[in-house]
Parts: structure tokens; sequence; C-alpha cells
């Protein structure tokens, strides 16, 4: 199994999506966390969470290999 990074992401009315770099976590239920949290705290934002494997370099280079014995 992958490992998976969440990012908390929030906007405003009138500003474009942005992540929140101290809001990067291991779990998701962490991530749904920080914006309960900051809801509580009273902020309005809109917030969102994405989620995406973490892949390294050599990691990539395998699979590729892999699929070339194909």
């Amino acid at each position: 199994m992958e490992d998976h990074l969440y990012v908390v992401i929030w906007k405003g009315e009138t500003i474009p999506w942005r992540a929140v770099s101290s809001a990067i976590f291991t779990e998701r239920r962490l991530a749904e966390n920080y914006i309960e949290c900051q809801k509580a705290a009273g902020e309005t934002w809109t917030y969102g969470i994405v989620e995406g494997p973490i892949t390294s370099p050599e990691a990539m280079a395998e699979r590729e290999a892999a699929m070339e014995a194909f």
C-alpha cells in the first residue's frame, strides 16, 4: 500500500484556492480535524482536502522497469 498525503486547501470569496503549508497530514482524519478546529475558531473560508500518493523518483523508475517486462 502506498503512503498518502492529505493537504488542506482553502479559498475566500475573492481569493482562489490555496494550500495551507502547515496543514499537510499523513491521515485524512487529521486533515478533517484541522478544518474542524479552524471553523471552531471562527474562520469562514471554504475548505477542502487534496489527497495524493507519495511517489519518489526511485519508485517511479521501478514501476516503469516492471512495465517494460510486459
